[in-house]
């Protein structure tokens, strides 16, 4: 069988874990696997002829992307030979029959094959996954080349706001830890990090954790430099042979060897080495002759290459509940080199703010000194509470002599396949502010108690003013400041009561069209596009400035 798997053309961070297990079991079977993102030209599906043809899919909110990237493989493959699941299938799974009219929808974890028409029932989602079919295409997962696992699935909260739920409903453990890395170390090689995708660590009991660790530890994952990089040489040897074999190993394999030269010393073999990348270069398939003089060239690699062994890393990527953090679970998880460690903060009440300080207190008494901690914001929240959360986490920063980072994120309704919602406290123009402010940080709020005051303001009051200024002043903060916008901006802001300030906010969002423009005609025009940054850095280029 010739099995295409397809991930829509969004961005996104991971790689398909589903599509890589699906890949694992039809290559297991003899089939022969393709992966491609986005929409295959025509001339590649009629060349690759596909039977069958599996599109995952992500996020609520790239619904109309996958819709899609489905409608064009209609065109090409009959519908009973299109397989269509994910995370958006699972949750709007009935949306999807009817807005598509395919049968063969996959909702939730691939736990049979017989689900795919298959009679030999095997559990795919405890599959390793295939690595390789990333080599198949150009684009580039910003959190590719770690491993990607789970030690656990599902979590026992229910919260309103998280689709996990939905998506993975009994909490239980899964296959072993040690098992995963090591089949993927025999065929894919070595990874440097493990990646957790574990919903709710913290469920397991003290030895249930204690047994993950333990594994995780078995293979590599201490306190101790143990990870070696594989170089590109070896890289191209170990895939030579294989169907997944990219121009652009080939390409990175050259780029080494030819910079294995520097490091050559001794003359003699300096210039013997120099003879081997002169037959290199004039060889017309770079490729052939890499893998037939292979032995030859090992001699130097063996000798020369880089064998320092560096720091393995393991992230809980989903992030750690701070409720069920105890001492005795924290200080067996810390057993591990955990970087960073992130904890939830959603919440802006006397009880969460207790359980959250507690278990960060919790965790940096056991040694972890690098934090990233996620903080939920446009769901029942106030904007003032996300202020106050950062402000919380920069105090403990400073106090624990921690590395804090915090990380903003927008809350969405998981049904909604859009991001255009609005909290009960929010309002559009705020929503735009805070994306502001995070591009000028990159994201993430660093620990640094000036860096924060100048993104976020001393205090509630400077907050909110920063929210209300238009977007690029917030962007460009330096800039219009020294050209005297933003301290124009602030007088006339200053001058308005707090009504119209509000007012103002509304106007701005659009919820407002009938209003005394004798009040606010003055600081709207610099909301206009000519007081955008764009427009004042070509009228200045144009005029010589």
């Amino acid at each position: 069988m010739k099995v295409l798997l397809v991930e829509p053309g969004y961005k996104n961070k991971y790689p398909p874990m589903g599509l890589m297990k699906i890949s694992t079991y039809h290559r297991n079977r003899g089939d022969i696997v393709r992966f491609y993102k986005g929409c295959m030209s025509e001339r590649e599906i009629l060349e690759f002829g596909p039977d069958r043809v599996y599109i995952t899919s992500l996020f609520t909110f790239y619904y109309d992307k996958v819709i899609k990237t489905l409608q064009y493989y209609q065109k090409y493959i009959d519908d009973d030979n299109i397989y269509l699941g994910g995370i958006m299938v699972t949750i709007l799974y009935d949306r999807v029959a009817q807005d598509t009219g395919i049968h063969n929808l996959m909702a939730g974890l691939l736990e049979d094959s017989g689900i795919l028409g298959l009679n030999d029932h095997v559990n795919i989602d405890q599959l390793p996954l295939d690595y390789d079919i990333l080599d198949q295409i150009e684009y580039e997962y910003p959190a590719n080349g770690n491993y990607f696992a789970y030690t656990t699935r599902g979590c026992p909260n229910k919260c309103s706001f998280c689709a996990v739920p939905i998506l993975e409903p009994q909490f239980h453990m899964t296959n072993n830890i040690k098992r995963q890395v090591q089949e993927v170390n025999l065929k894919y090689g070595e990874k440097r990090n493990l990646l957790l995708l574990d919903n709710n660590i913290f469920n397991l009991t003290v030895q249930e954790l204690q047994d993950v660790v333990a594994d995780m530890q078995e293979v590599g994952f201490t306190k101790q430099p143990t990870y070696i990089k594989e170089n590109a040489f070896d890289i191209f040897v170990r895939k030579a042979e294989t169907p997944f074999l990219h121009e652009r190993i080939v390409d990175s394999a050259v780029e080494y060897l030819i910079s294995l030269k520097r490091r050559i010393r001794n003359e003699k073999q300096k210039q013997e080495y120099e003879y081997i990348l002169k037959l290199l270069d004039c060889s017309k398939d770079k490729k052939y002759f890499m893998k037939t003089h292979k032995n030859w060239i090992r001699i130097y690699i063996n000798k020369y290459k880089n064998k320092t062994k560096l720091k393995r890393y393991v992230d809980f990527n989903q992030g750690l509940e701070a409720a069920r953090m105890t001492p005795e679970k924290m200080k067996i998880l810390a057993q591990l080199p955990l970087r960073p460690v992130r904890i939830a903060f959603d919440h802006y009440n006397q009880r969460a703010v207790t359980i959250y300080k507690r278990a960060v207190r919790t965790a940096s008494e056991c040694g972890v000194k690098e934090f990233s901690n996620y903080m939920l914001y446009n769901f029942n929240d106030k904007p003032e509470d996300l202020w106050y959360r950062i402000k919380i986490n920069i105090d403990l920063a400073k106090e624990l002599g921690i590395n804090m980072f915090s990380f903003p994120m927008k809350y969405m309704p998981i049904t909604e396949t859009d991001r255009s919602h609005i909290g009960e406290h929010w309002n559009k123009k705020y929503l735009q502010s805070i994306p502001a402010i995070l591009l000028v940080t990159k994201g993430v709020v660093a620990d640094g108690e000036e860096f924060f005051e100048r993104a976020f303001g001393r205090n509630v009051e400077e907050f909110y003013e920063i929210l209300a200024m238009p977007k690029d002043f917030i962007i460009y903060r330096q800039y219009y400041e020294e050209k005297g916008y933003t301290q124009i901006w602030r007088a006339y802001y200053n001058e308005l009561s707090e009504d119209e300030k509000n007012m103002l906010i509304q106007i701005l969002s659009g919820t407002l069209v009938q209003y005394n423009h004798g009040i606010f005609d003055r600081i709207l025009k610099y909301y206009d596009k000519k007081y955008r940054y764009t427009y004042l850095r070509d009228y200045e280029e144009k005029a010589g400035c």
